[in-house]
C-alpha cells in the first residue's frame, strides 16, 4: 500500500522538492508549470520519477520498522497496564508516545536513503550523481557519515508528532471498525446458544 501510494504521488514530491530548493531564482512557478518545465527540460516524464526506486526502497522498511516498533512497545505497555491497573487499553498519551518512538526509530534508520532520494529529485538543479551507489559514496567522502543525516532534525520535528497522532487515529479507527462487528456477532452467538440449549 505504501509503495503504491508513493508511486502515484511521487511526481508531486519531486515538484515540491524543486520549488522549495529554489533560493534566488524563481524558475519553477506553481505545480503544473513546474511539472511541465521538468518534463520539457529533462527528457520527458521519466524526470518526474527520478529517485523513485530509492523512495520505494526507503518507504517499505520505514513502514515496516514503524509498525514493528510500535506494535512491540504497545504490547509491552499494554501488558504492564493490564497487570498493574487492570486496563484493557492504553491511555491516549501512552499511545502517542509509542507512535512517536516508533516514528523516530524508523526515520533515523531510513533517513540516509531519503537524503539521497531528495538529491536525486533535485537533479541537475543542485546535484549530479550517476547512480545511488555513487551518491552514497560521494556524500560519505565529501561530507562524512554525518552528511547522510543532514536535515534529520527538521525531519524528526515533522515525523515524530505526525506518527504520534497517526497511531492514535489508527487505534481509534480500528476500535470503531471492530466494535460494530463484535456487536453484530453477539445476536448470532446468543441465538445459537438458545438453540443448542
Amino acid at each position: 500500500a505504501g509503495a503504491a501510494a508513493t508511486t502515484v504521488t511521487y511526481p508531486l514530491d519531486v515538484i515540491r522538492t524543486r520549488i522549495t530548493a529554489q533560493t534566488t531564482s524563481s524558475y519553477y512557478r506553481g505545480v503544473w508549470a513546474s511539472g511541465v518545465a521538468i518534463v520539457k527540460d529533462e527528457g520527458g516524464v521519466r524526470a518526474l520519477y527520478r529517485g523513485l526506486p530509492l523512495s520505494l526502497t526507503g518507504i517499505m522498511p520505514f513502514v515496516a520498522c514503524n509498525f514493528a516498533v510500535y506494535d512491540k512497545l504497545r504490547h509491552l505497555l499494554l501488558s504492564f497496564y493490564t497487570e498493574q491497573f487492570s486496563r484493557p487499553t492504553l491511555p491516549i498519551p501512552v499511545t502517542m508516545g509509542c507512535g512517536a518512538a516508533a516514528g523516530m526509530t524508523a526515520l533515523v534508520l531510513t533517513y540516509p536513503i531519503d537524503l539521497i532520494k531528495r538529491r536525486f529529485q533535485m537533479g541537475r538543479f543542485r546535484f549530479s550523481y550517476g547512480n545511488s551507489r555513487r551518491a552514497f559514496r560521494d556524500v560519505v567522502r565529501y561530507e562524512g557519515l554525518r552528511g547522510l543525516f543532514r536535515g534529520c532534525t527538521p525531519a524528526l520535528l515533522k515525523v515524530v508528532p505526525a506518527m504520534a497522532v497517526n497511531m492514535v487515529v489508527y487505534e481509534a479507527t480500528k476500535l470503531a471498525l471492530t466494535q460494530p462487528a463484535a456487536a453484530a456477532e453477539r445476536p448470532g452467538r446468543l441465538k445459537r446458544s438458545i438453540t443448542t440449549s
